[in-house]
């Protein structure tokens, strides 16, 4: 895994009055603009918490990985360990996880 090259959080959004509506604009923590400032409020939010999401689900992964084995051992996307009293982990969905991730990095899938 390579390290993250965005700006890193925390991110906060606005919305702002334009004479044609509302527009959301993102903010870095140095309050520097992130990207385009015509966002719904819901691509605004969502583009905000990217990077606690990012860094979330990086430890996430990096625990269960620990805990749990490398998904691509032979394991199918529906095979699962326990992870608890009530529930599981599927290799599946640590795949997935790996692959977001890799896709916020812009690296190749």
């Amino acid at each position: 895994m390579s390290e993250a090259k965005w700006t890193p959080g925390s991110w906060t959004w606005e919305e702002h009055e334009l004479s044609t509506g509302y527009s959301c604009i993102v903010y870095d923590a140095h309050g520097m603009r992130v990207g385009t400032d015509h966002l719904s409020a819901a691509d605004a939010a969502l583009i905000a918490a990217a990077p606690d999401m990012a860094e979330a689900l990086t430890k996430l992964l990096s625990a269960c990985l620990e805990d749990f084995g490398d998904p691509d051992c032979g394991y199918s996307d529906t095979e699962s360990v326990e992870a608890g009293e009530r529930s599981q982990i599927k290799f599946g969905m640590l795949r997935r996880a790996r692959a977001a991730l890799a896709k916020a990095r812009g690296e190749a899938l």
